[in-house]
């Protein structure tokens, strides 16, 4: 696991019931809620923060779920070792993001995985934002990766011209190089 600003530890959550599943996590902060963090639920509820095993529908203003199944909200950030399906909050972070993260600030994740749309996004398969860093393909402003990018300014360490303005993409020769795995530095 990442080790992002905020854990997501949820077994090390307590709470009044210690239960496998449960259809409704009620919270005021991570250390008070109903159920332990343990527990998998069908929604998750809190005042500040929550922190549980996995949601289909979260809501909470910091929110953290080791599996974000289907909707993922929190006001400031969303934090999500395994996002399936849609965070949307003014940052995001997830470790394997497999679905599309909503980030007014930016996203931010471990394996370069999934949709990011936000002002800032790092690691992410698709990135529309401002500025994009490290992206399979990236639509903004300034983008700065390996893959195909449209924007203002982009600036691609495999193409063959490193700075273009509106289109930049890998060399062939870049490619053949990652595939054989004699990439050079």
């Amino acid at each position: 696991m990442a080790h992002f600003p905020i854990s997501v530890a949820t077994e090390k959550q307590k709470g009044v019931f210690d239960v496998t599943f449960a259809p409704l996590q009620l919270g005021v902060f991570p250390d008070i809620q109903l159920f332990y963090g343990k527990t998998h639920t069908f929604a998750a509820l809190a005042l500040c923060g929550v922190m549980q095993e996995s949601s289909l529908l979260s809501f909470a203003p910091v929110n953290g779920l080791k599996h974000n199944c289907f909707l993922q909200t929190g006001v400031l950030a969303t934090v999500a070792g395994n996002n399936y399906g849609l965070s949307a909050a003014l940052v995001n972070f997830a470790e394997n993001n497999c679905g599309i993260e909503l980030g007014f600030l930016g996203n931010i994740n471990v394996e370069q995985s999934g949709i990011q749309i936000g002002a800032g996004n790092f690691q992410g398969k698709l990135q529309i934002g401002l500025y994009n860093i490290e992206g399979a393909f990236q639509i903004g402003v300034l983008n700065n990766g390996d893959g195909i990018q449209i924007g203002l300014l982009n600036y691609n360490p495999d193409a063959w011209i490193k700075w273009m303005p509106f289109i930049n993409f890998p060399s062939p020769e870049s490619s053949q190089k990652t595939k054989t795995g004699t990439v050079e530095k």
